[in-house]
C-alpha cells in the first residue's frame, strides 16, 4: 500500500467514524424530541396553552377558578359533535376547566355514531345543535345550547338602521363560554338550590330580562309571590324581594312578612321617594322598623359636583361602602347611579340588626321636600351625609334586609353610564341573602374585532420606520456585502 492509499483509508476511517457519530447524535436528539412532546402532551392545558386573544377567549377568571377548585364531585363535559366538526374554542375553554380539577372530565360524542344519546337529557321536540354541552354530575345535570355559548345581540339602532334603510345588523357577538360553564358547574355540584321570591300585587316594577339572567345564572331561582291567598310565606323562600311598589301591603301580608323576618327571613327592599312615604305605606314601613330603620322623605339633591351626574343635582353618584358584600361582588372597584333617591335612617327605637351602610351621599347633598316650589339649598332642608343603600343583619335570627331607596336603582338607562355598578351591587345582595358564599356573575367576552387606534405621532414615527429606515438599512446591507464580494 502506497502512501497515498493509506492517507485515503486513514481519511476515509475518520469520516466514517464521523458520520456514525452524527448519526448517533441525530437519533439521540430524535428520540429526545419524541420524548420531550410526550411529556409535554401529558401537562395540563393551562400550562400549555397560553391565552393569546385579544379579547381573552380562554382565559378563565378568578371567580371560576375558586368555584372549580373547591369541586369534589365527579363532573362530565359531554361536547357534542360530529368527529372532526368540534369548535376548538369551545373545546379549549373545557380543558382549562379539566386542568383545575381531576375530578372534571371531558367527552365527545358523535350524534351520528350515538344518535340516541341526547334523549336522555332533552325532550322529543328538543334538538341539540352542534358543539352544544351537556353537564352532568351524580346530582343533576344541565343542558348548554351552542347559542347561549355563541349569543348576539341587536340594539334598537341595529333594528332602526334595518327597517329603515336594509342595512343588515352584525350585532354584538359575545363569546359566553365561561358564563354557561361554571353556572352549569354550580348547578350541578350545589346542595342549595335558592329560591328568591318577587313579592306581587302592589304594583311592583317588573326586573329587566338582564337581571332575570343574572339570577337565572347564579342558579337561584325567581319565583312570583302573592300573599293574597296564603296563609304563610312559603317554606321554600330563601329570599323575598319587594321591587319598588306603588301600594301598600295589606295588614295581613304585613303579619307575614313579619313572622317571616321573625323566624330569620331575607328581605330584599326598593322604593322610590315619589311612592313610597310611612304616611302612603304605613305597614310596608312597620316592616322597615322591625329592622330599624325608616326613610328619610323627600328627594335628594347632592351639592357636591363631584357626587352627581353633570348637570343633575338629582342623580347621585354615591360614595361605595360595599365591604360587607366584598366577596359576593363581581368586582369591588365600581360606581353606581341614584336618580330619585330619598334618605334612609335609624329609627328612634332600636331594631333587630346592626346596620351597615352601602352607599352613601356627601355631606354637602340635602333633601327637598316632595312639595318644595325650588329645588335649591334652602334654610331648614336637611343636610347630609345620607345613606340610600343599607343592609341590616340580625346575628340572633340570622334575618337580613338590604334596602336601596332608588326606583330607578335597576333602571338599564342609568346602570349603563356606570358600567352595570348598579347590578354589581345588587347581584351582590341577592348572592348573600339567598346564602351563596360567592358571586359567579361573569361577563361575556366580545368577540366583535376592535380596529387598532394609533396616534397620529406614531402613524409618521411608523411610516419613517417602514417606508424611510427600513429600506435604506437593507439597501446599506446589501451595498456592504456587494462590495465585499467585488474585493475577493
Amino acid at each position: 500500500m502506497n502512501e497515498n492509499t493509506e492517507k485515503r483509508t486513514k481519511k476515509n476511517t475518520k469520516l466514517l467514524k464521523m458520520g456514525t457519530y452524527s448519526t448517533f447524535l441525530t437519533i439521540i436528539a430524535i428520540v429526545a424530541a419524541i420524548v420531550v412532546n410526550l411529556l409535554f402532551a401529558q401537562l395540563p392545558a393551562n400550562i400549555t396553552k397560553l391565552d393569546t386573544s385579544s379579547n381573552a377567549l380562554y382565559t378563565i377568571s378568578d371567580e371560576t377558578k375558586e368555584l372549580v377548585k373547591n369541586i369534589k364531585d365527579k363532573v362530565t363535559f359531554y361536547l357534542i359533535a360530529e368527529t372532526g366538526g368540534e369548535d376548538e374554542t369551545i373545546l379549549e375553554v373545557l380543558e382549562k376547566y379539566k386542568a383545575l380539577n381531576s375530578n372534571i372530565s371531558i367527552q365527545k360524542v358523535d350524534p351520528i355514531l350515538r344518535p340516541s344519546f341526547t334523549s336522555n337529557y332533552t325532550d322529543d321536540e328538543t334538538e341539540l345543535v352542534s358543539n352544544s354541552v351537556i353537564v352532568e354530575s351524580e346530582k343533576r345535570y344541565s343542558v348548554i345550547s351552542y347559542y347561549d355559548i355563541y349569543v348576539t345581540t341587536y340594539s334598537e339602532q341595529d333594528y332602526l338602521n334595518y327597517y329603515q334603510y336594509g342595512i343588515t345588523p352584525t350585532g354584538t357577538q359575545t363569546f359566553a363560554a365561561e358564563n354557561e360553564f361554571t353556572s352549569a358547574l354550580d348547578y350541578v355540584t350545589t346542595d342549595l338550590l335558592p329560591t328568591l321570591y318577587a313579592l306581587q300585587g302592589h304594583g311592583e316594577s317588573a326586573l329587566s330580562a338582564s337581571v332575570k339572567g343574572y339570577i337565572d345564572m347564579e342558579n337561584i331561582e325567581l319565583k312570583d309571590l302573592s300573599l293574597l291567598s296564603l296563609e304563610a310565606v312559603p317554606a321554600d323562600t330563601t329570599g323575598i324581594l319587594i321591587n319598588v311598589p306603588t301600594m301598600d301591603i295589606s295588614a295581613n301580608e304585613y303579619e307575614m312578612l313579619l313572622t317571616y323576618a321573625k323566624a330569620g327571613g331575607k328581605i330584599m327592599l326598593l322604593t322610590d321617594p315619589t311612592s313610597y312615604t310611612e304616611a302612603k305605606m304605613p305597614n310596608l314601613a312597620k316592616l322597615a322598623a322591625h329592622f330599624g330603620v325608616m326613610a328619610d322623605e323627600g328627594i335628594i339633591r347632592e351639592g357636591n359636583s363631584n357626587k352627581h351626574y353633570p348637570g343633575y343635582k338629582s342623580v347621585l353618584i354615591p360614595t361605595v361602602t360595599a365591604d360587607s358584600l366584598s366577596e359576593n361582588l363581581s368586582t369591588t372597584n365600581f360606581n353606581t347611579l341614584l336618580y330619585n333617591a330619598h334618605g334612609i335612617i335609624k329609627t328612634n327605637t332600636a331594631g333587630v340588626g346592626t346596620i351597615t351602610p352601602l352607599l352613601t351621599t356627601s355631606d354637602a347633598a340635602y333633601i327637598k321636600k316632595n312639595d318644595s316650589e325650588t329645588t335649591e339649598k334652602e334654610s331648614g332642608d336637611s343636610e347630609g351625609p345620607f345613606y340610600v343603600a343599607v343592609t341590616v343583619d340580625d346575628s340572633n335570627s340570622g334575618a337580613s334586609l338590604f334596602w336601596v331607596s332608588s326606583g330607578n336603582f335597576l333602571n338599564e338607562n342609568y346602570d349603563y353610564l356606570v358600567s352595570y355598578g348598579n347590578t354589581n351591587l345588587f347581584m351582590g345582595a341577592v348572592t348573600k341573602l339567598c346564602e351563596k358564599s360567592s358571586s359567579i356573575s361573569i361577563i361575556a367576552k366580545s368577540m366583535n374585532v376592535t380596529a387598532l387606534s394609533i396616534t397620529e405621532g406614531i402613524a409618521n414615527i411608523l411610516g419613517i420606520i417602514f417606508i424611510l429606515v427600513i429600506p435604506v438599512a437593507c439597501a446599506a446591507f446589501g451595498l456592504v456585502i456587494w462590495t465585499k464580494r467585488r474585493k475577493r
